[in-house]
């Protein structure tokens, strides 16, 4: 998306971030995430999970902050990588830094 907006890229940014941190901005979104956003999932099934498994989080996810993903790599061994400069979508936001990081997982096998 950045490289589709070149130039446009940091208005649209600073656009985007100023109107997430508005209250009523915030409170739409709450109530989305209310309506669509998937449940957690049990820690049995988590526990079930049996093929090998990593973590790739943004370091400033404000939607399921880092300690919810430290806990989870601790809880199950599934390594834990951190994109700095990145919230919830990583991918999106730095798609370079998550590029490496799955290749890493891909190499180690996860758990």
């Amino acid at each position: 998306m950045r490289r589709r907006l070149g130039e446009r890229w940091p208005d649209f940014k600073a656009y985007n971030v100023d109107r997430a941190q508005t209250p009523s901005v915030q409170a739409a979104l709450g109530a989305l995430m209310e309506q669509l956003g998937m449940p957690e999932i049990p820690a049995a099934d988590l526990a079930r999970i049996a093929v090998p498994t990593a973590l790739i989080w943004g370091c400033h996810d404000l939607a399921t902050p880092l300690p919810v993903a430290q806990a989870a790599s601790a809880r199950h061994g599934w390594p834990l990588d951190v994109i700095d400069d990145a919230a919830d979508d990583p991918a999106v936001e730095q798609p370079e830094a998550t590029m490496r990081a799955l290749r890493r997982a891909l190499t180690s096998g996860g758990r």
